[in-house]
């Protein structure tokens, strides 16, 4: 072997095993980092898809809520309970005449 020559102490033979000793304290404390901040991403990930839905469903909710206080505010309304009462419930004057078609 026609190697050059390197400056200082040549390697005993021991040492390789310290080496991977180092080696795989190493790789266990990365890989044991890993598991333990990886679930946490993997948790804070799928909290923030959780959070953006109920803030959509916080956004329809309101949005019925305001649907809703504007029909209270119109409830009051005389012309508007009659045409509720007609349409639902099928009421009219007493001397007013009802006809019904049934198609079939």
């Amino acid at each position: 072997m026609n190697r050059r020559w390197r400056p200082g102490r040549a390697a005993p033979r021991g040492d390789r095993g310290r080496r991977l000793l180092i080696l795989g304290v190493v790789a266990l404390l990365v890989g044991g980092l890993g598991w333990l901040y990886g679930g946490r991403f993997v948790t804070m990930h799928r909290l923030a898809h959780e959070v953006a839905a109920l803030q959509a469903e916080n956004q329809t909710l309101l949005r019925e809520i305001q649907s809703l206080r504007h029909q209270l505010a119109r409830a009051d309304d005389p012309a508007v309970v009659e045409a509720r009462a007609r349409e639902e419930l099928g009421w009219g004057y007493p001397d007013e005449l009802l006809l019904v078609i049934d198609r079939r």
